[in-house]
């Protein structure tokens, strides 16, 4: 039963290793024009959301794989709490994002004003953020329609 939780536990290591080097840079977007202060908040939530929807995929999955094996083995249940805890804290940052000015006119400024190095990593941060959605989405479905 162990390797049902090794790739989740490694995806999980890794978010949060990312997820605390992003939230040390945040100190820095207060000193950045208004432009480039957008562009980078922009970039970093989208890549605290990319960090956060993958732990939650691979929480999803276990919780998943768990549902077939035993649902109340006490590992799949303190699964399922954490998951209640994690998306708390996605629909947090979520909410966090929504107050960002619309994508189309970051980018329509940021091609004005950005370095081309800004231009890149804020379509990055929004291609990977883009996939990380779809793929949470999905996993999200199926887990909620296990009646979680």
């Amino acid at each position: 039963m162990t390797n049902l939780l090794t790739a989740p536990a490694f995806l999980l290591a890794t978010s949060v290793l990312v997820l605390n080097s992003l939230v040390a840079h945040t100190q820095v977007i207060n000193l950045i024009p208004d432009t480039h202060k957008v562009v980078a908040k922009h970039v970093l939530l989208d890549n605290q959301m990319v960090a956060l929807g993958n732990r939650l995929i691979a929480h999803y999955r276990s919780a998943q794989e768990w549902e077939g094996i035993n649902a109340q083995n006490p590992e799949a249940i303190a699964l399922r709490e954490k998951i209640e805890k994690e998306e708390k804290e996605f629909f947090a940052k979520a909410r966090e994002y929504k107050q960002l000015p619309p994508e189309k006119e970051i980018v329509r400024k940021c091609e004005k004003e950005c370095s081309d190095s800004e231009k890149a990593g804020l379509i990055r941060s929004m291609k990977d953020f883009n996939e990380t959605e779809d793929g949470w989405k999905v996993q999200s479905d199926r887990y909620h329609a296990l009646g979680y």
